[in-house]
């Protein structure tokens, strides 16, 4: 689960023998700005960081940390040549400034320890060893601030079609400022971010960016957002996952996919202003195992199935979407979309991708249909099967079956629509007899399908399958939005 680990504070040990550790009481050495005296001299208090007195070391220790960012370049300069308890005694000091609460002086006292911790000096081991104590513990902090502003983590929900969990800032529940977002860097192994909203710009896209450990990022309903923000994007160093969903960038971002083409594994964009013609030029830009899910952003609502057996069969409706207020079921069999015919859901998503939410188009399907398959020894010409078809956008529709012929022999009766033999549509009865002339001497092989198609199954190539029983119905249809 991508969230940040969480620990307890650093655990200071109960005594020492520089007193480094012990509850300590301010001595009259910082300023109050009531007082109008004037501030602290770092390089003062840092000499008396090795007074033999302690009142003073501790006085010089809890103004140092008092002090903030003002103190940090002082304290790391004079760390080189300080004794060994002047060491022990600075890192102590930027780790309470780095635990203080301002960013700034957080950020410069983390930057300091971790280069004593990569130096050869005295104490750089400890300095890493707080470092990675205080790594986990401001990760920790950050999220709770993060949490409290209205961020959260949670699975990414359609059309990101993936179970990860991601940090999800939504700018209608965000109650932070620009620059609260930096909190995120602090986060540990963050991998998936979706930023979502009205109020999302090219700045909070760049400030996320800076994640390191980022492979995918979804950006959703970014109305403020420029094709700079893909600029931003394009510098994430591990960055597999690229969405982005009714937000207005155009054909003119594609340029910045150049930087990123070869680490991109999947691209999805929805209801931008890409154009037909600018995702062509993307494809082609872009690896060759690279996936390009484009789409003008209508949204239908049906899944059909997947499996090869020429038809579009409706397995499940998503409820308020546009086909289920025009009142496609579980079931139907999808025919036409518009003026183009339907044979398979890969198809029906083709046509829908250049439909934009709001548009209309009728809809032809079948209901209530049952699937048979049919087995007969093909005569030598079509006039000795004992039976006339008319065509259909599926195949053939049995109009008449004569008695004692090879159609009533099989099974076949008037109104049965034959819509794959050996995995090939018919379009009359001279080719379907060709086809299975070809099966029966096994130069046709055996093509998943078949009724009610399960994983394994497949339909035999001498078969033929067809629907009956179904009525033919149009409905008219309005695309709504992705969610």
């Amino acid at each position: 689960m991508i969230i940040p680990r969480l620990a307890t504070e650093i655990r200071r040990p109960a005594a020492c023998f520089c007193c480094l550790w012990l509850p300590v009481f301010f001595v009259t050495c910082v300023v109050d700005s009531v007082t109008g005296e004037s501030p602290p001299d770092p390089a003062a208090l840092i000499t008396q960081l090795e007074s033999p007195q302690y009142d003073l070391r501790m006085s010089a220790t809890e103004a140092l940390v008092e002090l903030g960012v003002a103190g940090v370049a002082p304290l790391q300069g004079a760390f080189e040549t300080g004794s060994s308890e002047f060491k022990t005694r600075a890192i102590y000091i930027l780790q309470e400034i780095s635990l203080a609460g301002n960013m700034a002086a957080e950020e410069a006292a983390a930057k300091a320890l971790e280069q004593i911790a990569n130096s050869n000096s005295v104490g750089s081991g400890r300095a890493g060893a707080v470092l990675a104590q205080l790594d986990t513990i401001r990760a920790k902090r950050a999220l709770e601030k993060l949490i409290s502003l209205g961020a959260k983590f949670d699975r990414l929900a359609e059309p990101a079609f993936t179970s990860e969990q991601a940090l999800i800032i939504d700018s209608k529940q965000w109650r932070g400022t620009d620059d609260d977002l930096d909190l995120v860097l602090r986060l540990d192994g963050v991998e998936a971010i979706q930023l979502s909203g009205a109020s999302v710009t090219d700045n909070w896209v760049a400030k996320t960016s800076q994640i390191p450990t980022l492979t995918h990022v979804v950006i959703k309903r970014a109305g403020k957002i420029s094709n700079s923000a893909l600029k931003s994007v394009a510098q994430i160093p591990r960055l597999q996952r690229l969405d982005v969903y009714y937000s207005p960038i155009n054909d003119d971002c594609i340029a910045n996919f150049k930087v990123m083409k070869d680490r991109l594994t999947h691209v999805r964009l929805y209801g931008t202003g890409v154009t037909m013609d600018g995702a062509h030029e993307l494809q082609a830009m872009l690896a060759e195992n690279t996936v390009l899910d484009f789409k003008r952003g209508a949204f239908l609502g049906v899944h059909c199935r997947t499996d090869v057996s020429m038809l579009c069969q409706v397995m499940s409706v998503t409820e308020g979407s546009g086909a289920h207020r025009a009142g496609i079921l579980t079931g139907d069999i999808l025919i036409q979309y518009g003026d183009k015919s339907v044979k398979s859901f890969d198809q029906l998503r083709e046509s829908i991708a250049v439909n934009v939410a709001g548009d209309k188009t009728k809809v032809r399907l079948l209901r209530k249909a049952t699937e048979v398959v049919f087995y007969l020894s093909p005569p030598k010409t079509a006039e000795e099967l004992k039976g006339t078809v008319k065509p259909h956008q599926l195949g053939l529709i049995v109009t008449k079956v004569e008695k004692g012929g090879p159609f009533e022999q099989a099974g076949i009766q008037s109104g049965d629509l034959l819509y794959s033999v050996g995995g090939i549509r018919p379009s009359s009865l001279k080719e379907m007899l060709v086809t299975l002339k070809k099966a029966a001497d096994g130069e046709v092989p055996a093509v998943p399908g078949g009724p009610q198609a399960r994983p394994g199954r497949v339909i035999d190539p001498t078969g033929i399958a067809a629907l009956r029983g179904f009525r033919e119905m149009e409905v008219d249809v309005m695309f709504g939005e992705w969610e």
